[in-house]
């Protein structure tokens, strides 16, 4: 697990609070708050972590049962200290369980957390680098492998796609659900009308149908921003309304 905490030679003031980000299904090596870090670690006055939970091409990483661990232990390493998660995309739903469990967890900011996904987006990324393409035309038919062919234009290379794939699918079953087990926490969850891979209708759907809302205090916010780009180092706008958050939490 790579881990950035207090680079920059930043001066923490207050020991008693940290804010986690995690991140969601990483293209190559990019990482979701790469950016957001360098513009916030020194806006806060605690400490800002940043970890990685697993590597595309280091295919040891690539079990949900070990990124789950990885992040339970890093919750545990901060023990009695007032814990703020940030979490993207499939991070927003790993902050969630978190919050479920840990009871130093006390709030959560969640970037488009994947309740349901719009489906075809998960086998264009299998499709992608199939070693076997005539056999999964036959399983699929062809108007399906038409939709797939489009999807494989706007996929993203990886080396174990399927891998990463079928366990971040097991990841997202597993942390969705503890949506209806938080209590006591300040969480704000965006959402995209235009979302690319996130089924936002459904999403809404399965949020509100499961959380406990006078458990919680919750906030909710409708965007028509891209899944992709909404963390991209020129949205400093989106960056302040963040640190805005996890500084009054």
């Amino acid at each position: 697990m790579r881990r950035w905490t207090n680079e920059f030679d930043k001066v923490v003031t207050n020991k008693n609070k940290v804010t986690i980000l995690i991140h969601g299904f990483k293209r190559q090596d990019h990482d979701d708050f790469g950016e957001f870090y360098k513009y916030a670690v020194n806006k806060v006055d605690h400490e800002l972590v940043l970890i990685t939970y697993y590597e595309n091409n280091k295919r040891s990483t690539l079990h949900w049962r070990k990124w789950r661990t990885l992040l339970d232990n890093e919750i545990k390493k901060h023990k009695g200290k007032h814990i703020n998660l940030v979490g993207y995309s499939m991070g927003a739903l790993a902050a969630i369980r978190l919050a479920a469990v840990h009871k130093d967890v006390k709030s959560v900011y969640a970037f488009y957390p994947p309740f349901r996904i719009i489906f075809w987006d998960w086998i264009g990324r299998l499709w992608n680098n199939s070693k076997d393409l005539r056999a999964a035309k036959r399983k699929m038919g062809r108007k399906k492998w038409k939709r797939v062919k489009k999807l494989r234009k706007k996929g993203v290379s990886e080396k174990y796609p399927a891998l990463i794939t079928t366990n971040m699918h097991q990841f997202q079953l597993h942390n969705r659900k503890f949506i209806k087990w938080i209590e006591g926490i300040r969480l704000h969850v965006v959402l995209s009308d235009t979302d690319e891979i996130v089924h936002t209708p459904k999403s809404w759907n399965y949020f509100y149908n499961r959380i406990d809302l006078e458990a919680n205090d919750v906030t909710t916010e409708r965007t028509s921003r891209s899944h992709l780009t909404t963390l991209d180092k020129e949205n400093t706008h989106i960056f302040d309304d963040v640190i805005k958050f996890i500084s009054e939490n």
